[in-house]
């Protein structure tokens, strides 16, 4: 019994330090693409800002109101772009950690789960940086007047815009990924395709309502949201399905 109990004891402080050694690993390579990203703040920023300039158009820019909140912003840019980068290496470390208590079945299908994770992520912070940030600023700067008695202008500020363009991004990225949360459930047998089928009205009213909660209160950017994330549902069913036949 001691016997037991010391290899159990073991093997939980090798856990341990597996875990501390990967995330030490992950802060390292996070912290050094930081720095990086910080030598190039100004660059990233004017990317993530070119939706706003080409819908406001020439001769106009962006302020700060506050001593700091130039410098918050850079930091924040370049914090923002460490993370989009690292997000696959930290997926890595953890399906490393993993890995080796996984049966080979288990193995191939979180594998894909993992490789997939980022994809998606990323395609819908594209779609969101392409095709609904555009839509939403056009709809935002049509409250613009420019009455001669009473002109009123857009004067936007750097850190209440990157608050925007980031809850835009990570709003489109993280329901990107239902697929990969529903066919997750699934394989530890919390979630079944007949059930998923049978709650399609409910799911839809629920997108909806989480649409309006991680999108700005207009319905162009709430329906850009909601009807991806119901065809991605879709798409969840379709593949739960065939991993079940093929099960």
């Amino acid at each position: 019994m001691p016997d037991t109990i010391f290899e159990q004891h073991a093997t939980f402080q090798s856990h341990i330090a597996e875990i501390r050694r990967r995330l030490f690993l992950f802060f390292g390579v996070f912290f050094a693409i930081f720095l990086v990203c910080y030598g190039f703040k100004e660059s990233l920023f004017s990317l993530l800002a070119a939706p706003l300039s080409s819908a406001l158009g020439a001769g106009r820019g962006m302020i700060f109101t506050h001593v700091t909140e130039g410098f918050f912003v850079y930091v924040k840019t370049a914090f923002f772009a460490a993370f989009c980068l690292t997000f696959p290496f930290g997926l890595y470390q953890i399906w490393a950690f993993v890995r080796p208590g996984l049966y080979h079945h288990e193995q191939k299908t979180v594998r894909h789960l993992f490789w997939a994770t980022p994809a998606l992520f990323y395609s819908g912070s594209l779609f969101a940086y392409f095709l609904v940030i555009p839509g939403a600023l056009h709809f935002f700067l049509s409250f613009e007047s420019m009455n001669a008695t009473f002109p009123i202008q857009l004067e936007a500020r750097m850190g209440e815009y990157l608050s925007l363009i980031q809850q835009f991004l990570f709003a489109f990225g993280f329901c990107f990924l239902t697929p990969i949360v529903l066919i997750g459930l699934h394989c530890v047998g919390l979630v079944y395709k007949a059930s998923l089928k049978r709650a399609r009205k409910f799911v839809f009213v629920g997108i909806l309502i989480v649409a309006a909660f991680l999108t700005p209160p207009d319905v162009f950017s709430q329906i850009l949201l909601a009807l991806p994330m119901y065809l991605l549902f879709e798409l969840s069913i379709y593949f739960i399905g065939e991993e079940r036949e093929r099960a």
